[in-house]
């Protein structure tokens, strides 16, 4: 047999989705005691009545009994479904099964900052692919509102005003896509669908034929400096944090834009909130930030030029976990198959 713990509350109807992959596979789920379905995941919309809502939504009660029980079920996993951020430390002394474990972001780089897990035989599959299209979505809807002035447009019409704008036509800007992974070929297809140049930043800076070239990160400066639009879709990785500093920003052009759908630790947010308010940068848009939730007492809130979203962009109510439940049950007969899973992440680059 192999047991699969699903630490995240899902559904019966999920639940049975994962038993059913083979005779062979036994799931272990307390609702009571798994992650509560809430949060970035939104996953209260799948719930199917009130009853399931209010379960899926409780707190962990967790006295010591209830440690005790948690405890032996991770003692009995050989996979997981998510990890409970509390105990990722004790593994794998705690996990003597555990194989791998089956990520539901992007990355892995949170998992990794646990020296345990990263320095463990235990691998972990990562949900890559799941969320590349509303991130995209999320990245082309900035550039499209900056480029038709959206937030002028909203002050006017507040302010009852009637007054033409001027635009400056798409086709034709320049993208700067740092980070040419899955994301990044997301939003640089839709931003070539717009008629839009694109420039890439990828760790190996091999070719690629969604943009006219692709710099190393070590050359960010000369991929930036024509670009109309930068838009960021970095893991969190010790390579990554702080490239997009003060001398990257003011390698920048004046009246560019930022997007960062990546992580915040990638963007120095301090030279960034000085490049918005000197106007060196004429807005941006962020879904991730160094700290979340974003401190109140964060000056990124009052700037007007740009846009806080609050790390739920890839949140699509019930498609979104609907997705890494398929991908569980991908790489579960994949395993069973002696096949190797789909989205490893490399430990060494910490995603």
């Amino acid at each position: 047999m192999t047991v699969v713990l699903v630490c995240r509350y899902l559904p019966p109807r999920l639940l049975d989705r994962i038993a059913a992959v083979d005779e062979r596979i036994e799931v272990l789920h307390d609702p009571r005691l798994a992650l509560p379905a809430v949060g970035r995941l939104g996953l209260l919309h799948l719930a199917e009545d009130r009853a399931e809502s209010a379960e899926a939504a409780a707190p962990r009660p967790f006295g010591r009994d209830d440690e005790e029980r948690w405890l032996a079920l991770m003692g009995r996993a050989e996979v997981m479904f998510d990890v409970d951020p509390a105990y990722v430390d004790a593994i794998p002394e705690r996990t003597p099964s555990l194989r791998w474990i089956q990520g539901i972001a992007a990355g892995a780089g949170e998992l990794f900052r646990s020296a345990s897990l990263r320095e463990s035989a235990v691998q972990v599959a990562t949900a890559r692919g799941v969320h590349d299209e509303p991130l995209a979505d999320f990245a082309l809807m900035a550039v499209l509102a900056y480029n038709k002035r959206l937030d002028v447009l909203r002050v006017q019409q507040a302010e009852r005003r009637w007054r033409e704008i001027p635009h400056v036509p798409l086709a034709g800007r320049v993208m700067c896509v740092v980070g040419l992974g899955s994301i990044g070929a997301a939003v640089a297809t839709r931003a070539r669908a717009f008629g839009m140049r694109v420039v890439g930043v990828r760790r190996t800076a091999r070719p690629s034929e969604l943009a006219e070239r692709v710099h190393p990160p070590e050359e960010i400066g000369a991929a930036v400096v024509d670009a109309d639009y930068v838009v960021v879709t970095l893991p969190d990785t010790q390579e990554t944090r702080a490239l997009i500093d003060a001398g990257t920003i003011a390698a920048m052009k004046p009246g560019a834009y930022l997007v960062n759908v990546g992580r915040g630790t990638v963007v120095d947010e301090d030279a960034l909130t000085e490049a918005l308010r000197s106007g060196h940068l004429a807005g941006a848009a962020l879904d991730v930030f160094a700290t979340e939730p974003l401190p109140a007492e964060s000056p990124l809130w009052d700037l007007p030029n740009v846009i806080v979203s609050p790390h739920s962009t890839a949140v699509m109510p019930g498609t979104s976990i609907e997705r890494m439940v398929d991908l569980l049950c991908t790489n579960l007969r994949r395993d069973l198959a002696g096949e190797s899973l789909l989205h490893l992440a490399d430990k060494s680059a910490a995603y």
